[in-house]
């Protein structure tokens, strides 16, 4: 994986020698290695209490709104999450799930 490559290459530079780390050639190198800062939002349907296994096939329209309006319910409080948090390192990873500390239905 891409990520893990840059990881393994900039600690083999933290092994050089300071003068050799710090030359024009290797900067050159290792200038692209830096991952991007990247947030995945996790958001996911959870079925509602009433609902059963018809739900991955149910396209009611009654359904799609209720379906609809919790997706823009839960991604206002993931954005609300989003905008609590610390900001990212650079080169985080990093996951964010408003509901994962609540028990599913």
């Amino acid at each position: 994986d891409r990520h893990q490559l840059h990881q393994r290459l900039r600690r083999l530079a933290d092994l050089l020698p300071p003068e050799r780390r710090h030359s024009a050639a290797v900067q050159d190198l290792l200038a692209g290695l830096a991952d991007p800062t990247i947030t995945l939002v996790h958001v996911i349907h959870r079925r509602k209490a009433y609902e059963t296994q018809t739900k991955d096939y149910e396209f009611s329209r009654l359904s799609m709104t209720e379906h609809w309006q919790a997706g823009l319910a839960d991604m206002a409080a993931s954005f609300a999450l989003l905008r609590r948090q610390p900001a990212p390192r650079p080169g985080e990873f990093r996951v964010l799930d408003y509901r994962a500390d609540i028990a599913p239905p």
